[in-house]
């Protein structure tokens, strides 16, 4: 459960959390990330008492890559207003399963959370309960690890995350034929390659970029962190990327 701090200042952290952790403690017996975060900072500051940690946003457990908290309250108003505003910008790298119709595209879907059975599912416009959902893709790379079955290509995409619905990325690319590699929840079929030899996988998603504005004095700021273990070593163009975005 190793995780990287990328930035850390008196009002907030930056850091990449390692898929299969929680971004937030769900009462589990593994701790999550802000549980080692705390830990983290209780050391650093040599005070008694749980030191504070706000959460401003999340990412799904199976799901890697870069998170915010703040480290006052005056910072965690800040930065959730960015997120309320649609001013933290969001990239991720997602691993599809299939061959995209359109290699970039804006996609607009309405989707309704099923809280009960943690899911979220796509609906009409017209349905009072449905939350918009958008993000836009292009296509980087694509690869096909069994020249025997040209079925199995997986395709790499680039994705900037307009709206921050529930499992929105895997909902939305799910309902459109090409479900995320690696998502049993979305699809449930999905078997792990031969190729790759893996008995288990996280879903193929990261959080590779963050942009937002310093909560203290607005000036822009930008993280990225590339994905290098599992499938995603199996893409070139993730080995040869220098500056992001």
């Amino acid at each position: 459960m190793e995780y990287t701090i990328l930035y850390e200042d008196t009002d907030f952290i930056v850091c990449t959390k390692p898929a299969g952790i929680a971004s937030q403690n769900e009462k589990g017996l593994q701790p999550a990330l802000t549980d080692l975060l705390k830990q983290y900072l209780s050391k650093q500051s040599g005070k008694k008492g749980e030191p504070y940690l706000g959460i401003i946003h999340r990412l799904d457990k199976p799901v890697g890559g870069i998170m915010v908290y703040a480290k006052t309250k005056t910072a965690a108003a800040a930065l959730s207003k960015q997120i309320t505003e649609n001013q933290i910008k969001k990239h991720y790298y997602a691993v599809l399963c299939g061959i995209p119709k359109k290699t970039t595209a804006t996609l607009t879907d309405y989707l309704i959370y099923d809280k009960k059975n943690n899911y979220s599912f796509i609906t009409s416009s017209s349905n009072p309960n449905a939350k918009q959902a958008e993000l836009s893709y292009q296509v980087l790379e694509q690869i096909n690890p069994n020249p025997n079955n040209p079925n199995e290509t997986f395709t790499l995409v680039d994705i900037l995350l307009k709206t921050g619905r529930h499992h929105q990325i895997r909902a939305q690319f799910s309902s459109l034929g090409y479900p995320l590699y690696g998502d049993l929840k979305y699809n449930p079929a999905w078997k792990p390659t031969s190729t790759f030899s893996e008995r288990k996988t996280n879903i193929a998603l990261y959080s590779y970029c963050l942009e937002l504005l310093h909560p203290k004095n607005q000036k822009p700021m930008q993280f990225s962190s590339i994905p290098s273990d599992g499938i995603w070593k199996f893409f070139s163009v993730l080995s040869n990327t220098e500056k992001l975005p």
